[in-house]
């Protein structure tokens, strides 16, 4: 950000109640699909009518930064891809599992780019697109790639464990299991994770369960070694029973 447009956003915030914040950002003129600031940087400008045109359809409250940081990363896909580079989405499973519904606004938003601007990005920019709208939901508070590679660490033990099992992304079990490792995740980045611990509870779970708590002390190391957190009793509680669960049902439709 160049030292003009510093001294127009402090002159701005002079007279302007704090009722929320605002992206640093000053816009100066607009060309066809395009917004620039004064710095010269170019924005798209239809993305502030899809975003709206989702805010209104999805009901969903998103924040403003989004139709920059969306615009800027549209503006960079394209210029990559003028260039011969594509960057490949290590996340995008995750993404379409994790974030369904951000994810089929992505590929609507992928279709338009890639009409309007007659090239051809692939779906894992969909995938990228889906946690701007995600990052942009609950005030912007959610990290939703940081989650993302969390849950993806945490499947990826569980399949191995259990000798490259395949989860069925239909499977009532499967999706409790997600969702549950996603609020994991988010409460861990957060650093909102506080249970109540059951010892006993815990105590009868991991002998009734010894495979599926073997698995679950995988994911203790992994945590611990990789973001330095000791999981606490009743988080592995939790664990034991949704990948017992899950297991046994995998199980029961093997033998169908």
């Amino acid at each position: 950000m160049s030292d003009t447009m510093k001294e127009y956003i402090a002159e701005a915030e002079k007279d302007l109640l704090h009722t929320y914040n605002r992206y640093q950002i000053v816009l100066d003129k607009g060309d066809g699909v395009y917004l620039y600031d004064i710095d010269g940087k170019k924005y798209l400008d239809f993305v502030e009518a899809f975003v709206n045109d989702v805010k209104e359809k999805e009901g969903m409250k998103l924040n403003d930064s989004i139709y920059f940081s969306l615009s800027d990363h549209i503006m960079g896909a394209i210029s990559r891809l003028e260039n011969g580079i594509r960057l490949q989405n290590m996340l995008l499973l995750d993404i379409k599992q994790l974030y369904h519904k951000e994810y089929e606004i992505g590929l609507e938003l992928l279709k338009k780019v890639n009409e309007m601007f007659e090239v051809d990005l692939s779906a894992d920019e969909a995938g990228f697109f889906a946690l701007h709208f995600v990052n942009a939901e609950d005030g912007g508070k959610t990290d939703s790639y940081q989650i993302s590679i969390i849950v993806h660490q945490i499947l990826d033990i569980v399949e191995k464990y259990y000798d490259n099992m395949e989860f069925q992304e239909d499977n009532l079990y499967y999706q409790r299991f997600l969702t549950h490792l996603k609020y994991f995740a988010q409460r861990f980045l957060h650093k909102e994770l506080h249970y109540d611990e059951n010892q006993e509870l815990f105590k009868i779970i991991k002998e009734q369960y010894r495979e599926a708590y073997g698995c679950v002390k995988m994911i203790y190391l992994m945590m611990e070694e990789e973001y330095k957190y000791a999981m606490t009793e009743d988080e592995m509680l939790y664990l034991t029973i949704h990948i017992q669960k899950i297991t046994e049902d995998h199980k029961r439709l093997k033998n169908l």
